[in-house]
């Protein structure tokens, strides 16, 4: 993406480090003792809340599958382990190794994409297929300007401890599925660019201001 829109890709040695770092810690998870009070204790309990009640083999068959693997009506806990497992450990560290390329590039606009489920929440409607000035996003992660969707946490959904740095590696928080991908001034619309003036966000050069059509 980087190559092809700006044509260059600056990969530093901390950026691949911390690239495969984070993809270990989560295939440790996986094998790991992550799946202890996940999945290992919950099917002990089955197996001997089975045997205790006199279960027949086929029911203790049953109740492990509906357990792990889930039916229509309830999503098993290995599926939904492995949601959450990608949807934060992976997505969190594609969007770091994204903030840490954009950074070295000093690119300052984003736009803030996902598409829309189900599931997604108000901070991410809002935003979703916008475009955003990095002063803005990192306001975002001080609790400023989060607009209507404000709770106790700051946004549902929120991871605590977001601020204006991890904002763009957490954007919307526990299984988001946006990422805030770095763009080109040039990409942004004009709108945009003028309301990001207006707020105070961003300073455009002369020559900017001039494509605008600003006086000031």
């Amino acid at each position: 993406y980087f190559k092809s829109t700006f044509g260059s890709a600056p990969v530093t040695s901390f950026a691949s480090t911390l690239y495969n770092v984070q993809r270990l810690r989560m295939l440790e998870t996986v094998i790991g003792d992550g799946l202890y009070p996940v999945l290992y204790t919950p099917i002990r309990d089955v197996l001997l809340d089975g045997i205790a009640s006199g279960s027949s083999y086929s029911d203790l068959i049953d109740n492990l599958s509906r357990l792990s693997v889930g039916d229509e009506q309830l999503e098993g806990r290995l599926a939904r382990y492995t949601r959450v497992l990608v949807s934060d450990t992976l997505a969190t560290t594609d969007r770091q190794f994204t903030q840490i390329v954009g950074d070295e590039l000093g690119l300052q606009w984003f736009r803030y994409l996902g598409g829309l489920i189900n599931t997604t929440r108000c901070f991410c409607l809002e935003r979703n297929g916008g475009y955003y000035h990095r002063r803005e996003i990192e306001l975002w992660g001080d609790l400023v300007g989060i607009g209507d969707c404000t709770t106790k946490n700051g946004w549902q959904g929120r991871f605590r401890g977001t601020n204006s740095e991890t904002i763009f590696s957490w954007v919307g928080g526990y299984n988001c599925q946006h990422s805030l991908i770095p763009i080109s001034e040039a990409s942004v619309p004009k709108a945009d660019l003028i309301l990001a003036i207006e707020k105070g966000y961003y300073k455009p050069d002369e020559a900017t201001k001039k494509a605008l059509g600003l006086s000031v």
